[in-house]
């Protein structure tokens, strides 16, 4: 009887063991977060955007690159607040073919709620490049809406297709920003081709007292938009 109960305890503490490096090995891995180039699409290390989207919530350990297979994802990402990013340790979501007209993200928006193909929540250091992006609702056609102080977010070599529109509403604009409390800061937009939509570019930030800083808008091409660049409460901003 005395053996079998200490047979019993063995099994008992060696499982308890296990268990125990299984937790302290899988919370190290999710401390560590990414870094390092990952390819996107059918046969990479992510199947969609999502999918490396919810592991970049785990944060960041150095510069991470996601390439995206040739195809087109009708998919909506947003993005929040990713720990461990820098000016060092920045996120790329580009084509891996580096050519835009080879990966298209799209989405269908028909509400205020989902009027966006991509979101941002208060997400820094991210790049989004040589990428065409396709925003198809009929009311409502944002790409990108960057929330929350998002700062030194680049959009750059990009497709931004809007739909054709002579109004004026922002839920039509292809790129817009807009702050409550919180300004974002540093924002690039560079060498994109933008095609149709309401504004091109709708950013504004809290107040006279509290402007958005650092924005730059160059080296874009804006096809039949109706409104072209809208910006208010800005400073220190090259045009």
């Amino acid at each position: 009887m005395n053996n079998l109960f200490k047979h019993s305890n063995n099994i008992f503490f060696m499982g308890l063991k296990s268990i125990l490096i299984f937790f302290i090995l899988n919370t190290t891995i999710q401390a560590q977060g990414l870094s390092g180039t990952y390819t996107v699409g059918s046969g990479g290390d992510y199947a969609n955007l999502n999918a490396a989207v919810t592991a970049l919530e785990s944060g960041v350990s150095g510069a991470v690159i996601f390439n995206i297979l040739s195809n087109t994802y009708t998919e909506q990402i947003v993005i929040g607040a990713i720990s461990g990013t820098s000016a060092s340790r920045t996120i790329t979501f580009q084509a891996s073919s580096g050519n835009a007209a080879d990966v298209t993200i799209q989405h269908v928006a028909s509400s205020a709620s989902d009027n966006y193909v991509v979101r941002l929540n208060g997400t820094d250091f991210i790049t989004f490049q040589n990428v065409t992006f396709t925003a198809w609702g009929t009311s409502y056609a944002r790409i990108f809406t960057i929330t929350d102080n998002s700062d030194n977010v680049s959009i750059s070599n990009c497709v931004l297709n809007g739909i054709s529109t002579t109004s004026s509403s922002t839920n039509l604009a292809i790129i817009v920003s807009t702050a409550s409390t919180l300004t974002s800061d540093n924002l690039k937009i560079t060498n994109n081709t933008f095609n149709n939509g309401g504004y091109s570019i709708y950013l504004h930030g809290v107040s006279h007292a509290n402007r958005a800083s650092g924005t730059e808008i160059s080296g874009n091409t804006l096809n039949s938009v109706a409104y072209g660049i809208n910006l208010y409460y800005h400073q220190d901003m090259l045009v």
